[in-house]
């Protein structure tokens, strides 16, 4: 939140300049440097607290990790569930080797073929 402040403190900078008829090219410039001691004094409150969530992600990244990998926020319960079944039925599981060479046979053609014929 504190990064779109200070960006849109200098677009409103940026377009103040631009409608005093200053150059674009020396309105950015001066519009970035205004903005600089403007957003520091103006905006301390959501500076100390982006400074400190920024501390408290560095002490506790665990705490975190949820928000860096959104899909990862249940794995372990989803590894655990298929740790369980893989120990469950171990005499199911297929080597990979044997797995790709019974996709090659498949009809691509969606015939039925008997098993030991060839399409």
């Amino acid at each position: 939140m504190y990064t779109v402040l200070r960006v849109g403190l200098v677009l409103v900078l940026l377009a103040v300049l631009l409608l005093l008829g200053i150059n674009p090219f020396w309105a950015t410039g001066l519009a970035v440097v205004l903005a600089l001691p403007i957003s520091y004094l103006a905006l301390d409150g959501p500076r100390r607290r982006f400074s400190q969530e920024l501390a408290e992600r560095k002490a506790h990244p665990e705490k975190f990790e949820s928000e860096r990998q959104p899909g990862r926020a249940d794995a372990a319960e989803e590894d655990a569930l298929l740790d369980e079944l893989d120990t469950a039925s171990p005499a199911s599981a297929e080597p990979a080797e044997t797995a790709e060479a019974s996709a090659e046979q498949l009809p691509a053609d969606g015939e039925q073929h008997s098993e030991g014929e060839r399409p």
